[in-house]
């Protein structure tokens, strides 16, 4: 019915040796044909995923050191307030991004509207 699973007639219609793919049993067709699949990979890289998408008028969390007068200045011009319970200043993230300042974000998953506190 099938043929044996296996991938040296496939290496030969490639033109080489195929080291490890992944083959897939033979499956019957609606029609009665057996058919093998073969999962070839032909590049790999380090992958990271992409940073989670955060809305433009998120409230973010920003740590800013005490000793950093003119950058608290520069948030604070842009809107961001401080936050004395959370020790952090927040600032909505499309901001963030234009002060070049996601490197400080420390949390993403506070609410649009500011705590009180």
């Amino acid at each position: 019915m099938c043929r044996e699973t296996g991938t040296h007639g496939f290496g030969a219609e490639v033109g080489g040796e195929i080291p490890s793919p992944t083959v897939t049993p033979c499956k019957l067709t609606d029609f009665g044909e057996g058919i093998e699949t073969v999962e070839l990979i032909v590049a790999e890289w380090a992958w990271e995923p992409p940073a989670p998408r955060i809305p433009a008028d998120q409230l973010v969390a920003l740590r800013i050191g005490f000793a950093e007068v003119a950058l608290r200045e520069r948030v604070k011009q842009a809107g961001g307030k401080w936050n004395p319970r959370r020790k952090v200043w927040e600032l909505c993230y499309g901001h963030v991004v234009a002060l070049n300042l996601e490197a400080r974000i420390v949390e993403y998953e506070a609410t649009t509207s500011r705590d009180q506190g």
